[in-house]
């Protein structure tokens, strides 16, 4: 399954979307994650909660699946 991303010069990028993932909502959830450690990554698992209201509970699970991993 490929997730449309966004739009950047007139052309649409698509995001993978790992193996596993059940639902759309959960796809949107991960996804809202790893953007936003990219752009914040000495973020703990609270900070991230707070900024992306994706619970503590999928953000560690994402982190023992090995989805999440420090790309620096």
């Amino acid at each position: 399954m490929e997730r449309k991303g966004y739009q950047t010069e007139g052309r649409t990028l698509t995001m993978p979307v790992p193996f596993g993932m059940e639902s759309e909502e959960e796809a949107d959830a991960y996804l809202k994650v790893r953007e936003y450690l990219r752009s914040n990554p000495y973020s703990n698992a609270m900070q991230v909660a707070n900024a992306t209201q994706v619970s503590i509970h999928k953000i560690t699970r994402y982190v023992r699946q090995g989805l999440l991993h420090n790309q620096r």
